[in-house]
């Protein structure tokens, strides 16, 4: 077995993180810094903190070389996603510490024009699947007036012909047919 597949713990980003950045890197980062603020108890000015040294970021994140990696959180801060600090006792002790912006992340999620939500039971279609934004664009719910047209008549008393109502098979039917071709599956109804 290979020792280059998850045999340790994986670092994992959302797609939609990645795309939005423009960077898998920084999303790495920030989905890193993210868990490391949840399991925080530092907390200064009402936000948590996480502090290191740039040498043990960068034992968190060993494909980047320091500079790359110093570049890219220079590049986060200067775009307001994250926030530094010094709450450091010694004055002499340079040992940054971060938190996120998450205002500045639900800006950047409006600039975007979609809300990505984290909780799968939140998702569009509740599938726990993250689509990307042209996807989710493109889908568009089934309306709630939904009619069928068929060619099929019925007589009714006095010889007049009516619009046969659809029957719940063809309607389920259609239903079907309008959600494979919106999602590219192929269910059978």
């Amino acid at each position: 077995m290979s020792k280059l597949l998850l045999d340790e713990r994986p670092l994992q980003v959302q797609a939609s993180l990645a795309k939005a950045l423009k960077s898998l890197d920084e999303a790495v980062i920030i989905q890193q810094l993210h868990y490391w603020l949840q399991r925080s108890n530092l907390v200064r000015e009402n936000h948590r903190w996480v502090y290191n040294s740039m040498a043990d970021w960068n034992k968190q994140f060993p494909w980047l070389t320091r500079k790359t990696l110093t570049n890219k959180f220079n590049d986060l801060e200067k775009r307001g996603l994250i926030i530094t600090g010094n709450y450091n006792k010694a004055a002499f002790d340079k040992t940054k510490w971060y938190r996120i912006d998450y205002d500045a992340f639900s800006h950047l999620e409006q600039r975007l024009g979609k809300n990505y939500p984290t909780n799968e039971q939140d998702l569009p279609n509740g599938d726990g699947k993250n689509y990307s934004m042209e996807e989710e664009k493109s889908t568009q719910p089934i309306p709630l007036d939904y009619t069928e047209t068929t060619q099929e008549t019925t007589t009714r008393d006095k010889g007049q012909a009516q619009p046969a109502q659809p029957s719940i098979a063809a309607q389920r039917r259609e239903v079907i047919e309008y959600l494979n071709q919106k999602t590219g599956k192929h269910f059978k109804p």
